[in-house]
């Protein structure tokens, strides 16, 4: 070996020990026996920053990890223990009961969203709404749903009613025991005779307190009260519920969407449908819906001279008066054939409907076939004159027909309430049961409308369309008038929440109805009927019908309230005979636990609760909920406008400072030809003027001219700002 060669080996050596020892310095004894995986995975865990949960940090680590001067095993191995370690500390940080709660949260989810697949599968009329959707839109489906709607708020209606105060009954003392009437068939038309001493009327049930054995006691009359409030209530949450969501969706939510077609076209497909028909089915919904929008939002305008305007609103003025006429009439000839009729019926039902014969039941079914042919009648008389008064928007037309065809129908509602409880009410002395008379009345306006509503369809929609095709092609297929096909739900409704009280079984016999009348308007629109030719957005309408609903729930409610606390009941029979009203039963039940030293104090709070000063003070603090929750609401919508009106300026000033940073920035051009005039707007002074000396300055770099161009948009912003003169839209 030659000299250099040693000297060379001996400085390699020197160089190792030397670089050995300074990367070993920092260790102490322990780490110095530790191989240099060991050290470096140790370095990574210890470091607090590198081991943190988060998305960031394992990116961190997986840098320094790449960034080891070392072969891939020793890299996979530093990996796998700084993962487990970052894994221990997840469970020690989350614990095991998290992890359990949370496992037990994801099953519970699976577990629901399994159910709402299943459930999806037997919602009731989901074949037939999509058929009806598709083939005539939304407007016509929207009845189909109010009509579903209605249906099931009956089903919990008739469930209290049923298991609270028709199974006790029946437990108690059926019917077919003591009832010795005879069974004729007319029944079925009058609900009288047979069906008067049955768990169908009010005055059948006890007054007693139902004991099986005698730990188990049932008061009946609890029970009924209770059954009735709790129906109303539920009722009451479903409606609010369902109004509330529909006017925060329809209103609300929709009037920050300032185009309807875009939303359409963009956003209404379907794209998990695999099926050709229901591709098909989608497709016409979709081209109808857009057929209704522009159906909406196509406006004519007219100009009309003076004696135009004069000549419109004689028109109006006229029509209004006529329709106040027309409303007084049909009010005073109820009231005329309930007052001549009364004694008639009073002396039936006392003999029982003996006779039994259809002249008897024709007295009894004159005022229910009067009342079904002015509501079948008048609504047409007030289409025909809400065309004469030609309103600029075919929407207004129809919210016109809307009010006063449920305002007659309102109008006729309290005539015969006012009769019911004012005349009849106080007839004791002729009338055995009036609760029993005021529930055969209602069940037989219940059935005569559901009678005149079918043979209305069979003879306006089937009738017509039969004719049409035969003799008269040109007139076409008669139109699904949604509006007034929905007050006639709507009416329907009403009474059975009249009657509910006074016939605890009346809500399944509307069930019944509704069942029937939905494959008889579904026949009767597939085959026979075309969709309406007048604007109708179907999700405005399903706010004004829930609203009209729910006024029509509260006319029920204030009667059946002012039947419980203001009227004194039957003597002779139903549960709350002998008292002075039906509210009466509570305050005797107050009184009794009023004796007992652990129950005195809920007769203190009911008193506290029904005093007028209690009343008064939750009134105040309802009127100081809705005024805060109203200028809340303005509030936001107020913020919501300036923040649009920001989003706004901002784009604007992008689109300025982008300009200018355009014009300010070198331009090739620039160098090909010096004779040529730079066209950028020049930096404004502090003064607003121009320097003159700006042909000779020096070529700026890119950053500088970017630099150079948002200063002179600040300026320019600020100079506008300063002269109170808004920007320009650039």
């Amino acid at each position: 070996m030659s000299e250099d060669q040693v000297l060379r080996k001996r400085s390699s050596m020197r160089r190792r020990k030397s670089r050995h020892q300074t990367v070993r310095a920092g260790p102490s004894a322990h780490e110095a026996v530790m191989s240099p995986t060991a050290y470096i995975a140790d370095e990574i865990i210890a470091d607090e920053d590198l081991m943190e949960d988060t998305e960031a940090a394992r990116l961190r680590r997986e840098e320094a990890i790449k960034g080891m001067a070392s072969g891939m095993s020793a890299k996979r191995k530093v990996r796998d223990r700084v993962e487990r370690e970052s894994n221990k500390r997840k469970m020690k940080k989350v614990g095991t009961c998290t992890i359990w709660c949370s496992n037990l949260t994801y099953a519970w989810r699976h577990f629901l969203s399994k159910i709402a697949e299943l459930r999806y599968i037997f919602v009731l009329w989901r074949s037939h709404l999509k058929k009806i959707e598709g083939f005539f839109g939304t407007g016509i489906l929207s009845y189909f749903i109010f009509l579903k709607t209605l249906f099931l708020l009956n089903v919990p209606l008739f469930v209290l009613s049923f298991c609270f105060i028709t199974i006790p009954q029946l437990v108690y003392q059926p019917s077919p025991t003591v009832n010795n009437a005879s069974f004729t068939g007319i029944e079925l038309l009058t609900g009288a005779g047979w069906f008067e001493n049955t768990e169908l009327y009010y005055g059948y049930y006890t007054n007693t307190t139902i004991v099986m054995n005698p730990p188990l006691q049932y008061n009946m009359q609890l029970a009924y009260l209770c059954a009735g409030g709790g129906y109303f209530l539920l009722c009451l949450i479903i409606l609010v519920h369902r109004m509330s969501k529909s006017f925060r969706t329809n209103y609300v939510e929709a009037s920050f969407v300032k185009s309807q077609f875009v939303a359409k076209i963009f956003t209404c497909w379907d794209f998990g449908i695999t099926e050709k028909e229901a591709a098909k089915l989608r497709h016409k919904s979709v081209y109808t819906e857009i057929v209704e929008l522009l159906a909406e939002t196509h406006k004519q305008a007219q100009e009309l001279t003076g004696g135009q305007r004069c000549c419109r609103v004689l028109t109006r003025l006229c029509t209004w008066l006529l329709y106040f006429a027309m409303l007084g009439g049909s009010c005073y000839l109820v009231f005329f054939i309930a007052e001549r009729l009364n004694q008639d019926i009073i002396k039936l039902i006392s003999d029982n409907l003996a006779a039994g014969s259809a002249t008897t039941a024709l007295t009894l079914l004159v005022m229910p076939l009067c009342i079904s042919a002015i509501n079948f009648l008048l609504p047409f008389a007030f289409s025909i004159l809400g065309s004469l008064e030609k309103y600029k928007y075919p929407r207004h037309e129809l919210y016109i027909s809307i009010f006063r065809t449920i305002l007659l129908k309102w109008a006729i509602l309290g005539v015969l309430l006012w009769f019911w409880f004012n005349k009849i009410s106080r007839s004791s002395s002729d009338l055995a049961c009036w609760e029993t008379y005021v529930g055969q009345e209602i069940y037989r306006l219940v059935l005569v409308d559901f009678v005149f509503l079918l043979l209305t369809t069979f003879i306006s929609e089937f009738i017509r369309n039969l004719f049409t095709q035969c003799c008269c092609k040109n007139l076409g297929k008669p139109e699904f008038d949604i509006a007034r096909n929905v007050l006639d739900l709507i009416y329907a409704q009403g009474l059975c929440w009249l009657g509910a009280f006074f016939s605890p079984l009346l809500p399944v016999i509307c069930m019944f109805k509704l069942f029937v009348f939905f494959y008889v308007k579904r026949i009767s629109v597939v085959m026979n009927c075309r969709a309406s030719s007048k604007a109708w957005r179907a999700a405005q309408a399903t706010t004004i019908f829930l609203s009209i609903l729910l006024l029509t729930f509260f006319i029920a409610l204030a009667a059946v309230g002012y039947s419980i606390f203001a009227i004194k009941p039957s003597e002779d029979c139903g549960p709350f005979r002998g008292l002075a009203n039906s509210y009466q039963s509570v305050l005797n039940l107050l009184e009794t636990w009023q004796g007992q030293a652990n129950l005195s104090w809920i007769k203190t709070v009911v008193d506290i609760i029904g005093s007028g000063y209690c009343r008064a003070f939750v009134l105040c603090i309802l009127c100081l909920l809705v005024y805060y929750y109203a200028k809340v609401s303005a509030s936001h919508k107020i913020l919501v406008e300036r923040l649009k009106h920001q989003i706004s300026e901002e784009g604007k000033d992008k689109q300025f400072l982008l300009k200018m940073l355009q014009d300010a920035s070198p331009k090739k051009t620039g160098s090909q030809n010096p004779d040529r005039k730079s066209a950028s707007p020049q930096r404004p002074t502090s003064s607003g003027a121009t320097p003159a000396n700006q042909t000779g300055s020096p070529a700026k770099s890119p950053d500088q001219g970017g630099k150079d161009a948002f200063a002179m948009a600040m300026a320019a912003r600020q100079q506008h700002e300063a002269v109170g003169v808004p920007p320009k839209d650039y």
